[in-house]
């Protein structure tokens, strides 16, 4: 960019079966399977309304790959064959309370102890639900998930219209590999033997905003993307309360995982609060002076912020993508969505550029930052929802995607429930 001092940060590379590398996550699986496969017997659950059986057919059939040349099936992609003796189907004359729990239920029963999605097919779509649709839909999650069952929503509005259906299916097929289990890809880290550890809160605020309990947790990758587990952080009503157990639970979360990785980088949102972000801190100082020989760091991204930049030598005048600018002493804006190198066209709307803030320690080795934030450009393509999804780090992402349900879930009253230790069911 002319004017500006920028540097462009490497491409991702893909890691799929057998340790092969490609650039691209489709035809990475497509060529070599996914990095690793569901190692348990599995099962598919569809669920639909009784009038909109054949639906339900018509996704099983898109899934099998029989439908479209745009998705060759689970079978070749994720190595899941679909048949009678893994697929089961349930209907119900209407959703309500009544019918979910008698399909939790019944899909219990025939699984029999094997890992299952449900795959419910809904007349609605979350981001245009009404008001009794989205409490059915958050009523569904909980319930399912309340038995450890993670499922996975498909409107029917969009398996009706063949150009978006044939498009969609890969990434519905997607979601439900990584909800059994599977891993479909990692990235080559540029940070070996690193935890990123992504910390985001759902605090219950009363009507005056002020808030009355503060919660949060952390979703836990390694530097290739791989998910690794979700931990409650802290819990209480009582503020001090809440930023002794973040601290303890956060200092025993790295203890815990001392001897496997070298490196501990906690990534958050710009939205934490700055008593957190202190509490954060100060746990990392304490564990660096006690003589823990490992590397922390901790950096906070926001995409919420002023900033913009073109690419003047471009028609478009859209930076390339993992094109970085430093705009002060330990910040950078990052384009982790842009042109792709070999192509000057823009073909579809990207996302604004990410400013990251290093936040810990106050002094880095330049190589030490730029690692990071290669890491960082690499996390937003291990984004499993879908395939050419990559608009910031999974670490952020996932935290949002996670602080959604539970504020959902506390707001309807539903009881607590254990979200840890089960596969990405928020994706």
């Amino acid at each position: 960019m002319d004017g500006v001092e920028c540097q462009k940060l490497k491409t991702k590379n893909y890691i799929f079966n057998e340790g092969k590398k490609i650039n691209s996550q489709f035809n990475g699986i497509s060529k070599f399977g996914p990095f690793s496969g569901v190692k348990e017997e599995c099962m598919l659950g569809f669920v639909f309304r009784n009038n909109e059986k054949t639906l339900s057919h018509e996704l099983y059939f898109a899934l099998r790959g029989e439908r479209f040349a745009t998705f060759k099936g689970m079978e070749k992609m994720f190595g899941i064959n679909l048949n009678k003796d893994n697929v089961i189907g349930e209907g119900v004359t209407e959703y309500n309370k009544d019918e979910i729990d008698r399909i939790i239920n019944d899909i219990i029963t025939q699984a029999n102890g094997k890992k299952i999605v449900p795959i419910i097919l809904v007349p609605w779509n979350r981001e245009t639900a009404s008001e009794s649709d989205s409490k059915m839909y958050y009523y569904m999650k909980y319930n399912f998930l309340k038995n450890n069952i993670p499922c996975q929503f498909v409107g029917i509005n969009k398996i009706k219209d063949d150009n978006t259906f044939k498009w969609i299916v890969s990434g519905i097929a997607l979601q439900i590999f990584t909800k059994l289990g599977g891993s479909p890809w990692c990235l080559v880290p540029s940070t070996e033997k690193c935890l990123i550890i992504g910390i985001g809160q759902a605090h219950r605020k009363n009507k005056d905003k002020g808030i009355e309990r503060y919660y949060s947790y952390s979703i836990q990758n390694d530097s290739s993307g791989l998910f690794k587990d979700i931990r409650i952080l802290s819990d209480n009503t009582d503020h001090d309360k809440y930023l002794n157990g973040l601290s303890s639970k956060l200092k025993d979360i790295i203890i815990s995982q001392i001897d496997k990785f070298n490196s501990f980088v906690i990534h958050t949102s710009f939205r934490l609060r700055k008593d957190e972000m202190d509490t954060i801190k100060k746990t990392i100082d304490s564990l660096a002076t006690n003589k823990v020989d490992k590397n922390f760091a901790v950096m906070r991204f926001n995409d919420d912020h002023y900033h913009m930049g073109y690419d003047f030598t471009n028609n478009s005048l859209t930076p390339y993508e993992s094109t970085l600018i430093r705009i002060s002493a330990n910040s950078y804006l990052i384009w982790f969505e842009g042109l792709q190198y070999g192509n000057s066209s823009l073909k579809e709307r990207i996302g604004p550029p990410i400013q990251v803030f290093f936040d810990y320690p106050k002094n880095y080795q330049r190589e030490d930052i730029f690692n990071y934030l290669q890491d960082a450009i690499n996390l937003s393509g291990a984004n499993w929802r879908g395939f050419n999804a990559k608009t910031m780090p999974v670490s952020i992402l996932y935290a949002r995607l996670l602080s959604g349900f539970l504020a959902a879930f506390d707001e309807l009253n539903f009881d607590e429930i254990n979200i840890e230790n089960i596969t990405p069911w928020f994706l």
